[in-house]
Parts: structure tokens; C-alpha cells; sequence
């Protein structure tokens, strides 16, 4: 996975039935973020909620938190909102783009 993601990490979230994983492609500063996310399965209504303050819909995932000086804090929870997505031949979308950032 090293290559797949900029940092050599991988971020593993479960809720319920759904598994993600999430591959950093790259940092910025803050806790600015954009990356891949892999479902086991498509995504539904229930899975993702709405941010009023940003007006997207958006989902909770772990991901690395950059807080301070010293680089990052570690893992926490966090929303991250959705850029694109791509579907496998079947039509299933399980791949996301996903962003997060404070600017």
C-alpha cells in the first residue's frame, strides 16, 4: 500500500456492516487532506450525513489530524467530503475521492 498512499499509511474505519479505508494522496497544511476512499460496499443515505456549514454531503472517517507544529497528532475522526466517485463494471460504487480542508 505504500505506494498507493503518500504517507506509506492506510486508515481504517468500520461502522456497522461498512469497512473504508482510506489512502492518503496528499497533505496540506492544517488538517487539509485529499485521498481514496475504498468501501466493501456502496455508500447509502444511512452511511453519510449532510454539513450545513459547508453545504455538502459528507462522511466520517479516521484520518491523520495535523495539529501544531510538531506534524501530525495522529489518527482521530473526522468529515470528509466527497469529490468524485468511480463504479466497478457491475455499477457499484465502491472507490471515492475524498477532501477535507479548513480553507
Amino acid at each position: 500500500m505504500e505506494c498507493a498512499s503518500c504517507d506509506g499509511k492506510v486508515y481504517v474505519t468500520r461502522s456497522g456492516d461498512l469497512l473504508m479505508v482510506l489512502l492518503p494522496a496528499w497533505f496540506g497544511k492544517g488538517s487539509n487532506i485529499r485521498g481514496a476512499l475504498m468501501c466493501n460496499r456502496t455508500l447509502t443515505t444511512d452511511d453519510v450525513e449532510y454539513d450545513a456549514q459547508f453545504g455538502e454531503t459528507a462522511i466520517q472517517v479516521v484520518y491523520p489530524m495535523w495539529l501544531g507544529p510538531n506534524g501530525p497528532h495522529g489518527p482521530a475522526t473526522g468529515l470528509m467530503f466527497f469529490e468524485s466517485l468511480e463504479q466497478n463494471r457491475r455499477g457499484q460504487i465502491k472507490r471515492y475521492q475524498v477532501f477535507n480542508t479548513l480553507d
